[in-house]
């Protein structure tokens, strides 16, 4: 069973469940947002061990907040909203200790040619698989990842990724700007192009 199977009614009795220590309980909730949660995990972490890390981490909190979840709220994006914060703690946690910084200057691809870039724009009628996404986003800086995740996926306005990140809303704007440049140039001879 997979998150879009569950309906209210059942999702109820699984927290219930859950609140009463039901193991059974504790792992369909498990299984059923697993999958999900870890593609949003990794699309932050950017690598399987760390983004599974964060996952299992993100469980425990799930399981020991769950008594504080607001039935208002879709279950889905509850969770979602701990394992996007647990993933951006994470990675503040390693600023701290590796010196990785969450600003413009840091890219693991670097914009060498505008016009390429705008050129790459011109074609509206590109397909690129989910999985080339996915590989290009995990290959941005934390910077550019984690802004780019934010705004694009998760709908996060640049004021309120400033606030979240500590950044100013010029450095969101700028990183998200070049995490788009970053995955035009890296996906450009990835594409299949529909004609």
């Amino acid at each position: 069973m997979n998150y879009q199977e569950i309906n209210n009614d059942k999702i109820d009795s699984i927290i219930k469940g859950c609140l009463n220590n039901d193991r059974k309980s504790q792992k369909l909730l498990f299984d059923s947002y697993a999958g999900i949660l870890m593609s949003t995990s990794y699309r932050y972490m950017g690598n399987r061990d760390d983004a599974d890390e964060v996952l299992q981490e993100g469980f425990i909190k799930i399981f020991n907040k769950l008594a504080t979840y607001d039935y208002s709220f879709d279950i889905g994006a509850w969770m979602r909203r701990i394992i996007i914060n647990l993933a951006i703690d994470k990675l503040r946690e390693r600023k701290r200790k590796r010196k990785i910084i969450l600003s413009d200057q840091d890219s693991t691809f670097k914009i060498t040619d505008h016009d390429e870039i705008s050129d790459f724009d011109k074609h509206d009628t590109q397909q690129i698989s989910v999985e080339l996404a996915m590989e290009a986003i995990t290959k941005l800086s934390p910077a550019y990842r984690v802004v780019f995740n934010m705004y694009a996926i998760e709908n996060y306005t640049h004021a309120e990724i400033a606030k979240e990140l500590g950044i100013s809303e010029g450095t969101s704007k700028s990183n998200y700007f070049k995490a788009k440049a970053n995955l035009r140039k890296s996906l450009k001879n990835k594409i299949e192009f529909v004609y």
